[in-house]
């Protein structure tokens, strides 16, 4: 890893510090590596001529993650850390033959403070020890959804200088099993609902070296200890922490080159790989998160609810505990009172961002896609709609010229009401993951009254490499790089960019693929040393580069940097593109962000087949547009399945589809020259999500095999066009 060498003929972006203190050579230019360019005075407080980056990656003096969150429960010993809602119910209801999940939660939050935050770890990890002899070096799966006692079990495996390991909650028994075969956890902290699916994983690995396994809560009908292998002791959350509260024991913490975490990333091409994400990366992150995230803070109120096993989530939760701000814990599906858990009652339950009331969010951009679609279906016709319009137009023109929210008392009425479904104090929401359509972005800025901005990073870099600035309304830009960190395009003469670009007046910008450098940047995938692979071996060689003496991550992004703010702008990605007929690249993500405007898209997979002249599209409807839209042509079926298969019903999704594509301002070759409504076998459940696996967690589409699974739709949809030319 690191020794291949790459061509110099790429452009640096970087942002240094010169002795803790931020300076720039002019207010109005910054060099970067020859090249001058012209820079926003905001960008050019923070930007410094010449080479190097942050490498001193420290944050009020800590240089591990222990270090970083341990130092704040002396520091706000008596303030909020973290809160709850209690599960007061959880009960199923049977619904076309499924048992869905329904929960009755409580109206308001149990608070923790730093001090007790600090005492638990402190149990939990004495519990461990006497338990599972945890000791410096072992390994600790957590395989469970976000909450409170996550963090609690990553601190306390950090106290004793162990490695984090993650799986997402809706991974398989074959992905955990590679987690477990691949790094040999020692113990497993579970959810109480996950435990068939580790028995399963325990079973098919090769060499489970389990010890104990740790269910957060003890949830009668989940939990048959008689599954467990031989050998392994179940130990319950709750007596681990009893066990360490009366004995604790010595802390035996990291230093900085220590492994924090293997984060197992959920793959869209093939099998789940390990990220080593030493503890110096993340501190060095959360440094550059402090300078690129001045708003953070400890008035800051932040709702956790999207998967720790992410590293987006993961990331923003250790920073917002060592800067001391509150923590509140939600769910997405019990975010707002319609959420799918959530029991329907009379009145209707808060939503869990209603209970938090946070001032910092952050969202997938899926999440906002439902938003938009959602808020627009409840304006939809008669004065409503026109009211809303009035209001929408209003804030646009305000976003035009660089504010928030909407002017006029009727406008921001009907946006408040938006605004308290989100706890109605919202400051700040940032979005990563994948892209954010421009019109989502400015929907939900005028709606929210507040800036909407995206970042951009991956597993490799600790998620936040790039985040918009605050003041900057630009759309289609993931802003300039974070401090400690690097920006390189490299020429990709195939895909048709390169930093020749620049000189060519169709383009005005240097182009290529996008190459993230810096102490942020992870040590490569986890190789298993008694079983290594091959194949994760030679990515080590090919995706993390040396370049004067700084290591790059090759992301396969293609992004360019705009002259005038010195953001960065990702216009495509090296596995999105689909050559056609006439030569000319479609980018499909791109093509994916304006279909998910139409009302009647839920989830959207362009599909470009080799040798075809255009694009298709497979659309995941959304239901309630859907049955309307049939009724307003005279079909009665509210059955999904029928519904995706009536030709006028596919013709006006398909209109509606072009309609957005030329707003948009694509190009004829770039919009699908046919769709494809597909709902999920007999029960008609939707298309693509993370539990069929046509999806990765963070929502993005799992090309090859949703091409695979949906071949004979693929089919029709090319067959129609092959007939319409």
């Amino acid at each position: 890893m690191g020794g291949m060498k790459v061509a110099p003929d790429l452009l640096l972006s970087c942002v240094a510090r010169n002795g803790g203190e931020w300076r720039s050579e002019s207010d109005e230019t910054v060099e970067w590596h020859g090249e001058t360019m012209t820079v926003s005075p905001v960008l050019s407080s923070k930007l410094q001529s010449g080479k190097g980056v942050c490498c001193e990656a420290t944050l009020n003096g800590a240089t591990t993650c222990w270090e970083l969150v341990s130092g704040s429960w002396a520091k706000f010993g008596a303030r909020r850390a973290c809160g709850m809602r209690e599960l007061v119910k959880r009960e199923f209801e049977s619904v076309n033959g499924k048992q869905l999940e329904k929960q009755t939660l409580a109206p308001t939050l149990t608070w923790t403070t730093y001090a007790e935050l600090g005492a638990k770890v402190d149990a939990l990890a004495s519990g461990l020890v006497a338990k599972a002899g945890l000791a410096a070096g072992d390994r600790v799966l957590i395989f469970a959804e976000t909450q409170r006692d996550w963090m609690v079990s990553a601190f306390a495996a950090w106290r004793q200088g162990a490695t984090v390991v993650t799986s997402y909650a809706t991974l398989g028994a074959e992905g955990v099993a590679t987690a477990l075969d691949e790094t040999g956890a020692t113990v497993c902290v579970c959810d109480a609902k996950l435990w068939k699916t580790l028995m399963a994983a325990t079973t098919r690995a090769r060499r489970c070296k389990l010890k104990v396994v740790a269910p957060i809560t003890t949830e009668a009908g989940f939990i048959d200890d008689k599954a467990l292998p031989p050998g392994v002791v179940l130990a319950p959350l709750p007596e681990l922490v009893a066990l360490g509260s009366a004995s604790t024991v010595a802390a035996t913490p990291p230093v900085a080159s220590d492994v924090a975490v293997i984060m197992y990333t959920s793959g869209t091409t093939g099998k789940s790989k390990g990220v080593v994400i030493p503890h110096s990366m993340v501190v060095a992150c959360c440094a550059s998160g402090k300078e690129a995230m001045p708003f953070v803070n400890e008035t800051t109120v932040f709702i956790a609810y999207l998967p720790l096993a992410h590293i987006f989530e993961l990331f923003v939760e250790v920073h917002m505990y060592a800067m001391g701000a509150q923590v509140g814990y939600g769910n997405p599906h019990t975010l707002t009172p319609s959420g799918v858990k959530l029991k329907q009652t009379t009145p209707k339950q808060a939503g869990d961002a209603m209970v938090v009331r946070p001032t910092l969010m952050i969202f997938a951009p899926a999440v906002l896609d439902k938003v938009y679609v959602g808020v627009k279906a409840k304006f939809k016709s008669g004065l409503k709609k026109a009211l809303f319009a009035g209001a929408l137009k209003a804030g646009y023109a305000k976003y035009d010229k660089g504010g928030c929210g909407t002017d006029g008392c009727v406008n921001n009425i009907i946006c408040k009401k938006i605004q308290q479904l989100l706890g109605g104090r919202l400051e700040v929401a940032i979005t990563g993951s994948a892209p954010l359509s421009a019109e989502i972005q400015r929907f939900c800025q005028a709606v929210f009254n507040c800036p909407v901005r995206q970042g951009y990073g991956l597993t490799e870099s600790c998620a936040a490499s790039c985040i918009g600035l605050i003041d900057d309304n630009a759309t289609n830009v993931v802003g300039p790089p974070t401090p400690g960190v690097c920006v390189r395009l490299r020429d990709w003469p195939e895909g048709g960019y390169t930093n020749a670009d620049a000189k060519d007046p169709a383009f005005g910008a240097r182009r290529g693929e996008v190459l993230l450098g810096g102490p942020t940047i992870a040590r490569g995938y986890f190789v298993d040393p008694e079983n290594p692979d091959p194949e994760l071996a030679k990515k080590n060689a090919e995706d993390f580069v040396d370049i004067d003496g700084i290591t790059y991550f090759c992301t396969g992004d293609v992004g360019t940097v705009l002259e005038g703010s010195g953001a960065l702008r990702i216009v495509d990605r090296k596995k999105d593109l689909f050559k056609g007929g006439t030569g000319e690249y479609v980018a499909l993500s791109k093509v994916e962000s304006a279909l998910k405007t139409s009302p009647y898209v839920e989830v959207p997979i362009v599909v470009g087949r080799q040798g075809a002249d255009r694009v298709v599209a497979l659309v995941q409807p959304q239901r309630p547009p859907l049955v309307a839209l049939a009724k307003s042509l005279g079909i009665a079926s509210a059955d999904a399945a029928a519904l995706c298969r009536e030709p006028k019903v596919v013709a006006a999704v398909y209109a509606s589809c072009v309609g957005e594509c030329k707003t948009a301002k694509l190009g004829t070759f770039e919009t699908p020259a046919g769709i494809a409504l597909v709902v999920d076998g007999g029960d008609s459940g939707p298309a693509f999500t993370p539990e069929n696996g046509m999806l990765t967690d963070t929502m993005k589409p799992k090309r090859p095999l949703i091409n695979a699974t949906y071949a004979k739709d693929i089919d029709a949809a090319y067959a129609a066009v092959a007939q319409t030319c």
